[in-house]
This record gives structure tokens, sequence and C-alpha cells, in this order.
């Protein structure tokens, strides 16, 4: 039986849309899990089997998503995150998490506010 060469298996990433009142506020392309620790009162790195919340792709925001333990403390948000493909985490990170709608609407109405059309 061959045993596969890890030097040439391939990584999968998964890329994921972090989602709050229906508005997409950030896309990931791993998951960073997090804890709270009461000992020194403050989010720890988890593994997903323990996980109460995850951490946003700028390293300075905590969420709580919605399918993980509670957290024990306020003040984090919750959120819901949705798996998606490539080529949607690489549209969304360029536009800044804002659908092509909601750029071309924006645009739209700013025209409009301008008397354009």
């Amino acid at each position: 039986m061959d045993i596969p060469n890890p030097l040439f298996m391939r990584c999968i990433t998964m890329y994921y849309k972090v989602i709050k009142n229906d508005k997409i506020i950030d896309v990931l392309d791993n998951l960073v899990y997090l804890k709270w620790q009461d000992k020194h009162k403050m989010m720890v790195l988890s593994d997903e089997d323990e996980a109460q919340a995850i951490l946003s792709s700028d390293k300075n925001t905590i969420w709580h998503e919605h399918t993980l333990y509670n957290v024990p403390v306020t003040g984090f948000d919750t959120v819901e995150i949705v798996e998606i493909d490539e080529y949607e985490y690489r549209q969304l990170k360029m536009l800044n998490g804002r659908s092509i709608d909601d750029i071309i609407d924006a645009y739209t109405l700013l025209l409009i506010d301008e008397g354009v059309i």
C-alpha cells in the first residue's frame, strides 16, 4: 500500500463570508477559533470543538458565531459564517464585502442625488 507523501499533498483552503443583520461584514480565508478564559478575563485561541467565537480577517474584532458555544460574557456580536468558493471570496475581498449589485445601487443613488440622472 502506497502512503501519500505529505510534501505533495494539496492544502485545501476554505473561504467564508461573515454575515451580521443580513449584511456581509467580512470575508475569511481561514477560521481562527477563540474561547473565553475566565482566569485571565480574555479570549484565547481554541480548537473548533471548544470554540465560542471567531476572529475577524484584520484580527481586530471578535464575534460570537451562532453555531458555537455561547460566550459567558457580554460585548460580542453574534454573526453567521457561510462557506463560499474562491471566486466569491476574491470578489468580496476586492469590493470590501459589498456585492456588485450593492455598488451599482449606491452609485445610481449618488447620480440621482447629484441630479445627473
